[in-house]
């Protein structure tokens, strides 16, 4: 299972108290670092892959809504 679906496994069918945000934070932030190590090699194509997969990405949208 990728960490995706372990990321979004901790909010399906679970309420809002329930959610592991650690788990949740360490997601979003692996993420972002590897866009930051893309963008630092040149690497576009991998970068705008990076970018739509955060845009998209469940545990980014509850982030910025518990934000």
């Amino acid at each position: 299972m990728n960490t995706s679906l372990r990321a979004s496994a901790h909010v399906s069918h679970k309420g809002w108290y329930s959610i592991d945000w650690s788990i949740i934070q360490k997601y979003v932030t692996k993420l972002r670092q590897r866009i930051y190590r893309a963008e630092q090699q040149n690497q576009q194509r991998k970068v705008r892959k990076l970018q739509r997969l955060l845009l998209r990405s469940k545990a980014n949208l509850l982030l910025s809504i518990r934000r």
